[in-house]
């Protein structure tokens, strides 16, 4: 079979998308030669793909890159409504994955279409989005799930969303969880420290991690912060996204500049350390398609605090506390709460651990390569309570 599958997502930092997607290739990577030797991939992209799994091989054998730029840098969707569309064509594909939300329209009819959609931010949060990538959605989102074969979700709680919001039959939608790399793992105190060091923290600290846009809602959260009586800092780790400097401004005007620090996009080997030395992690975010990070904690063994939106009680279940994402006073109650109760934290974290292990992305790729492949699959249960 011949499989291809929009890479575009690789030419930068991988976050979001970026991370899903090369969490799946990578375990694709690894899979039995004689599962996969009769398959070929092709990976498209308009421009150089720059990040790849560290010390991994990259794609299983019988791949091909396919990347055609050309002098001026044409946005993707573009570039696979053009000249990504006719690579395609040449490669007499048998099917084409999406990993993010957008299908190039006018494929040949015999190629095999896959979608995945990773969360519905331009349905409930168009505000949050920046104006192209909102527009890109308006013109081609509803068509991409029209002419998809399959649609992947990474929750029920997203295919409820669709089937509420799209005349999309239910069989059509198969959802498939996001795994954890096991690099997100307990470390050696000393390795922690050398990492932290780095960086110059040397004090107790809460942590957030995710890009910083408005629906990550750190607002809230640092009007939290400012409100508690407590001596840990608060770190927060994400690439630099839309509107973030209001976020900056909000440090400013609540005077926590000497006590919040934001350390921007940090390389994913170092991440697993930045969770290990936190005492608390907390996800405030407004909306999420799954909600990655909070597996990376749990896994790492830190106490976890989440809002209640969207999909992150389907994440989380009961190995979190949860709050409002609009009630600072809940937000402040369940930090507080937290951190002056070593018998809570100890119970989290355990809580955590045995929740982590539920998800991996060795189930996810094969679940994906599956259904690239036309086969049915019968989803391991994720236990809700």
């Amino acid at each position: 079979m011949r499989i291809g599958i929009d890479c575009r997502y690789l030419r930068e930092p991988p976050r979001g998308v970026g991370h899903y997607l090369i969490n799946v290739l990578s375990h694709f990577a690894i899979e039995k030669e004689d599962e996969l030797s009769e398959d070929s991939f092709y990976l498209y992209s308009p421009g150089p793909i720059l990040y790849r799994p560290q010390g991994k091989k990259f794609v299983i054998r019988n791949s091909k890159f396919r990347i055609f730029g050309g002098r001026l840098p044409i946005p993707g969707t573009l570039w696979f409504y053009t000249k990504g569309k006719n690579l395609i064509a040449e490669d007499e594909l048998d099917t084409f994955w999406a990993p993010c939300d957008i299908l190039p329209l006018g494929l040949p009819h015999k190629i095999q279409t896959v979608v995945s959609v990773l969360d519905l931010t331009y349905l409930y949060f168009p505000e949050t989005m920046a104006n192209y990538n909102l527009l890109i959605h308006k013109l081609f989102f509803g068509p991409s799930l029209k002419i998809a074969d399959y649609i992947i979700t990474i929750s029920n709680f997203t295919k409820q969303c669709l089937l509420e919001h799209f005349r999309i039959p239910s069989e059509k939608i198969i959802t498939i969880y996001c795994g954890v790399d096991d690099k997100f793992r307990p470390y050696e105190k000393r390795e922690v420290l050398t990492v932290l060091n780095r960086y110059s923290i040397h004090r107790p600290y809460i942590l957030s991690v995710g890009t910083l846009e408005p629906k990550k809602n750190y607002l809230l959260l640092l009007k939290a912060y400012q409100a508690m009586k407590t001596d840990y800092d608060l770190i927060i780790i994400g690439k630099i996204g839309w509107k973030a400097t209001v976020i900056f401004k909000m440090i400013d005007t609540l005077g926590l500049k000497e006590r919040v620090k934001i350390l921007g996009y940090v390389e994913s080997d170092e991440l697993p350390f930045f969770y290990n030395g936190a005492e608390v992690f907390v996800f405030p975010s407004l909306y999420e398609g799954f909600g990655l990070p909070l597996l990376e904690a749990m896994a790492c063994g830190v106490p976890v605090i989440c809002s209640n939106a969207s999909s992150l009680f389907e994440v989380s279940s009961n190995a979190a506390l949860h709050f409002n994402p609009y009630s600072m006073d809940e937000l402040v109650f369940q930090i507080e709460r937290l951190i002056g109760n070593n018998e809570l934290k100890q119970t989290l974290r355990a809580k955590g651990f045995a929740r982590a292990k539920e998800f991996s992305w060795e189930k996810t790729a094969k679940q994906i390569f599956a259904v690239l492949k036309g086969q049915s699959i019968d989803p391991a249960p994720i236990s809700t309570v």
